[in-house]
């Protein structure tokens, strides 16, 4: 089995809390929960939690392009839980694989905060 390469981008410093690690899925939250330290707390974000909306074209053309995303339907649950640990985290860290749609899923979770 070929190990995947994960980019981690670091959000910010807070507290003296645990180091939190936000991941796009539940297995791989799961699979580096086994890999790291008791210093982390692993989440997943259970897939995309914001989008552009589906009504209108979602970016402002007069603000140079500045997109305009809104939480999808559903993940009010998570994306609350998600800042709960992010207001305790001492540090946080969004990690990916390598995939290219993957950055786009980080810029909206780092829009969050």
């Amino acid at each position: 089995m070929r190990a995947k390469k994960f980019q981690f981008k670091v959000l910010c410093m807070t507290k003296n809390g645990k180091k939190l690690l936000i991941v796009e899925s539940p297995t791989k939250a799961r699979t580096i929960t086994r890999m790291v330290g008791n210093d982390f707390n692993i989440m997943a974000s259970m897939g995309h939690i914001r989008d552009l909306p589906k009504s209108s074209l979602g970016i402002d053309v007069n603000d140079n392009f500045k997109p305009h995303y809104i939480n999808i339907r559903g993940k009010g649950d998570v994306i609350n839980e998600l800042k709960k640990e992010a207001k305790n985290a001492s540090k946080i860290f969004l990690a990916t694989t390598a995939k290219f749609w993957l950055h786009n899923f980080l810029l909206k979770l780092f829009c969050l905060w």
